[in-house]
C-alpha cells in the first residue's frame, strides 16, 4: 500500500531517554514518527506522548454518512501525516485536491463555502511538535472569525 518500506518512517531516537511502555490493553496505540520538527523535541514528546485508541485515529474516515450537522467544518492535518494519509495527504489520485477535502463528502449539509480542508505543508501527524506549527495555529485561531463565529 505504501511506496516506501515502513522502516523509512522510523525515526532514530536515544532509547535510554523514552518511557516504559504503559501495559495499556489491546486496541492503543502512540505515534514514533515526526518530519520537520527540532529532533531535541523528541524526547519530550516520547516522555510525555498520551495513547489513542483506533477510533480516535479513524475518525475522520469513519464519520456516520447520515448526520445532520449543518455547520461551519475545518479538516486539517499535515502533509506527511502518517495515520490519517499515509504520509501524503495529497496523493488522492485526482479524486480531490486533498485526502482531508474527501470528508467533505460526511457532510453534505455543510454548505461549500463552511467547509474548509487545509494541509500544512513540511508538517505530519502531532502537528504542534513541527516547525510549521505557528502556521497550522494560525489556520486554527483565525478559522472561527472568517466564519463569523468569533468572540466580540
Amino acid at each position: 500500500m505504501y511506496a516506501e518500506p515502513i522502516i523509512n518512517y522510523i525515526a532514530l531516537i536515544d532509547l535510554t531517554t523514552v518511557p516504559l511502555p504503559q501495559m495499556l490493553p489491546n486496541g492503543y496505540l502512540i505515534s514514533s514518527n515526526a518530519e520537520y520538527y527540532e529532533p531535541g523535541i523528541l524526547t519530550l514528546a516520547e516522555a510525555t506522548k498520551h495513547p489513542a485508541t483506533l477510533g480516535e485515529l479513524l475518525s475522520l474516515g469513519s464519520v456516520v454518512m447520515m448526520n445532520s450537522y449543518a455547520g461551519t467544518v475545518l479538516v486539517i492535518t499535515g502533509d506527511s501525516d502518517l495515520p490519517y494519509c499515509g504520509s501524503d495527504c495529497l496523493a488522492t489520485g485526482g479524486a480531490a485536491v486533498s485526502i482531508p477535502a474527501e470528508a467533505k463528502m460526511n457532510f453534505f449539509n455543510v454548505s461549500e463555502s463552511n467547509f474548509s480542508a487545509v494541509v500544512p505543508l513540511n508538517t505530519g501527524y502531532s502537528m504542534n511538535l513541527h516547525y510549521n506549527a505557528t502556521s497550522a495555529y494560525a489556520v486554527m485561531n483565525n478559522f472561527p472569525g472568517s466564519k463569523g463565529l468569533a468572540s466580540s
